[in-house]
């Protein structure tokens, strides 16, 4: 629009406009730069001038934009009544566009957060309460949930990576749910994968795995991220947050209310359940929705519709991996920096990682390559237990093998427990002690050279007096006063005689 108006030098049609006066080809020939704006003028109907108007300022066109962002019932009238109800579906319900371009499962993936509205307490203290963030997959094809992740944890690589392994393989779930709703069913690698702009979502971690998941064999996962402020893009998944939080305040006095005043009032007596609780609770609603029917799947269940759409691909079982413990390592992080095998092993968060053979040959094999060269690797680790690193091939994503923290062996062999948490805390304590110790240090040696140099200061003075007064020129004389006590002696002797 900005474009039009500078090139009809802030022109536009004379307001109000007669109905019918505009016609598609004068429209048209402001859109073509081809014509003059002279022509263009002469060209118009008698009725119709173009006239100056203000340019509008950015805050003005974003406020106005956030304006139908935040009020979407009104902008959509509002636009629907002036450039039709099709520039509206196409430019602001693309959510509802996937849906219906959506053919087969998989297709396309929704993935978001909630924070749970439920406190938890400590398992031991039964004190406290902390707060769970749950993530969230979900099919557009089927409506199925796909998978989810719960954490205590705000939003971050664990999150969106566990929930994605969760998704892409067979889930566990109690036998006294299976045995009420049967094997949950849903399962396999998003092709498309629809996300939010969060820092978690755009690491190198996430994207490495989205790329190297496929192995060569199955399907890569294509990360798609919607642009700022439109959260209408997810709504799929935001109805089923509404709704899954609407059963927990219904099921659960223990709920955190709504209204921002009951929350004030909120009795944190009521604060009674565990971690495994809100799993158990989370797991049964996700398992209600999938067996119950959907308004916009004609009445079928997101199960039902995930069926009809897995029958449809004769080949579907063949695009899932098999699980094993080389595909879980690709879903530890990933140290943002590549790391090169040295003498010591790899250099990692203040430990110093080997092979647990020791073997010479393989440790030579790690550091150069057949052609001499230094070798780099992409290493993957679990921050909830830090004793051992994955080590990967850059590029192709090969695992190559695991190597062990020397610091956290002990003397059976075996390799103590230790989270990155901890770990960090040890080195700050470890720093702060040597900072102590470095500082005691200087300040002796910085005292015992004030001390010397004194020292040598007074002695320079004194030899400087002594040979002023003339002591130190003649070692034989006897000194003035012995001396005088002789000759005092001599004469006191003579006069006796």
């Amino acid at each position: 629009m900005l474009s039009i108006l500078k090139y009809t030098n802030f022109r536009w049609f004379s307001q109000p406009i007669p109905e019918n006066a505009i016609t598609v080809e004068d429209l048209e020939s402001l859109f073509n730069h081809e014509i003059s704006i002279d022509e263009i003028t002469r060209n118009l109907n008698g009725e119709i001038k173009l006239e100056h108007v203000t340019k509008p300022s950015s805050s003005w066109v974003n406020s106005y934009l956030r304006w139908f962002e935040r009020d979407p019932e009104k902008g959509s009238k509002i636009l629907e009544t002036k450039l039709g109800k099709d520039f509206w579906e196409r430019n602001f319900l693309v959510f509802d566009h996937f849906v219906h371009k959506a053919q087969q499962c998989l297709q396309y993936v929704f993935v978001d957060h909630y924070r749970i509205d439920l406190y938890v307490t400590d398992e031991e203290t039964r004190k406290g309460k902390k707060v769970l963030w749950i993530t969230v997959l979900i099919d557009a094809y089927s409506r199925a949930v796909l998978g989810f992740f719960i954490s205590e944890n705000t939003p971050c690589i664990g999150s969106i990576q566990g929930a994605l392994l969760n998704a892409i393989f067979p889930k566990v779930i109690p036998e006294s749910l299976k045995q009420i709703y049967g094997d949950w069913i849903c399962q396999g690698i998003p092709v498309k994968l629809f996300l939010d702009n969060a820092w978690a979502h755009l690491s190198k971690s996430f994207i490495t795995l989205c790329s190297i998941i496929s192995q060569g064999i199955y399907s890569s996962i294509d990360p798609n991220f919607r642009p700022p402020y439109r959260a209408r893009y997810g709504s799929i998944i935001e109805a089923i947050f509404g709704n899954f939080s609407k059963k927990l305040r219904d099921y659960l006095i223990s709920s955190i209310p709504k209204n921002s005043f009951k929350q004030k009032a909120f009795d944190e007596k009521n604060i009674c359940l565990l971690y495994d609780d809100v799993y158990y609770i989370v797991l049964r609603i996700i398992l209600d929705y999938m067996h119950a029917p959907h308004s916009s799947l004609e009445g079928k269940t997101p199960e039902q519709k995930w069926i009809e759409g897995v029958q449809a691909l004769p080949d579907f079982e063949f695009s899932i991996p098999t699980k094993n413990e080389e595909i879980e390592r690709q879903f530890w992080w990933l140290f943002p920096t590549p790391r090169a095998f040295t003498s010591k092993g790899f250099s990692l968060f203040g430990l110093h990682y080997r092979t647990i053979s020791r073997s010479k040959k393989l440790s030579s094999q790690l550091q150069i390559n057949k052609k001499g060269q230094k070798v780099f690797y992409d290493l993957r680790y679990n921050p909830e237990d830090i004793k051992r690193l994955a080590v990967f091939e850059i590029g192709t994503g090969n695992w190559v093998c695991d190597v062990w923290a020397k610091e956290l062996e002990i003397a059976n062999g075996e390799y103590k427990n230790r989270s990155l948490a901890e770990q960090l805390a040890i080195n700050k304590l470890t720093r702060e002690l040597k900072s102590e110790y470095t500082n005691e240090a200087d300040t002796r040696r910085e005292l015992k050279k004030l001390e010397n140099k004194r020292l040598a200061e007074k002695n320079s003075l004194q030899r400087a007096e002594n040979l002023k007064k003339g002591k130190g020129a003649d070692k034989t004389k006897v000194p003035n006063d012995i001396a005088s006590q002789l000759m005092a002696m001599q004469a006191a002797f003579e006069k006796s005689k």
